[in-house]
């Protein structure tokens, strides 16, 4: 599903049925539901919802490299090639590889073929946010020669706004979980809306928001089904 596609039904259910005709509150508050959906299905606790890559172009004795702003996490392992990086869970062992893992007296490690990284969040006092972050990644050895670097992560969730209606902007997650949870979250949400006043709807919105939920449990085939039934119930629409 479009980004279009999804907007447009979630306003019908403001009971405009053309989204081209709804007011800026209401377009604002659909792309707040969108929003807020996006947000619950990164933080369900299953990375591939949210997953893609981003390359790092390699500088040649260069190990640390600032990631994207909207760069939320770094998921494992990074990868030059064929080769997968081993992470390293503290800076302490970042600093010290040397004498750790190359049996060297010296901490200073001599670019070459890297073999590890760290990833070092930073607090980002360039921003005009005051708890923004920055994430710098750190590799060791530096690469002695220039390349790219592929990196998964999961992205903030974008910050729609008319502009992106006008082409064919998808939203970041895998096209099958479109339907069946992505929009019936953003179906659910717009019901706080003070827009919205169809309580007949809701019981239906509530069935589905509350499928979606346990789906996101239960999508994983490397796992049998949890029990997810207490947080598949949604807060109670307002009036």
């Amino acid at each position: 599903m479009t980004l279009r596609e999804i907007f447009n039904n979630v306003v019908a259910l403001l009971g405009v049925k053309d989204a081209e005709k709804s007011s800026l509150a209401m377009r604002a508050e659909a792309f707040s539901a969108i929003r807020a959906a996006l947000q619950q299905v990164q933080t369900a606790g299953e990375d591939y919802y949210g997953r893609e890559e981003v390359t790092v172009e390699l500088v040649a004795d260069t190990g640390s490299y600032a990631l994207a702003k909207e760069v939320q996490t770094v998921l494992d392992h990074p990868r030059i090639g064929s080769r997968t990086l081993k992470k390293l869970t503290s800076r302490s062992r970042y600093d010290n590889y040397g004498p750790l893992f190359l049996g060297k007296l010296s901490r200073a490690v001599a670019s070459g073929t890297p073999l590890a990284y760290y990833v070092e969040p930073l607090r980002d006092t360039t921003a005009d946010e005051p708890d923004s972050v920055k994430i710098n990644l750190l590799i060791v050895p530096p690469s002695a020669a220039p390349g790219a670097m592929l990196v998964p992560v999961i992205k903030e969730p974008p910050i729609y706004v008319d502009a992106d209606l006008c082409d064919e902007t998808e939203p970041p997650i895998p096209h099958k979980y479109h339907e069946s949870i992505l929009l019936p979250l953003c179906r659910w949400n717009i019901t706080s809306s003070s827009f919205f006043s169809d309580q007949e709807l809701v019981p239906a919105l509530k069935d589905d928001y509350a499928r979606a939920m346990m789906a996101l449990g239960f999508s994983d085939p490397r796992v049998q089904p949890r029990n997810k039934q207490t947080q598949a119930q949604p807060a109670e629409a307002s009036a």
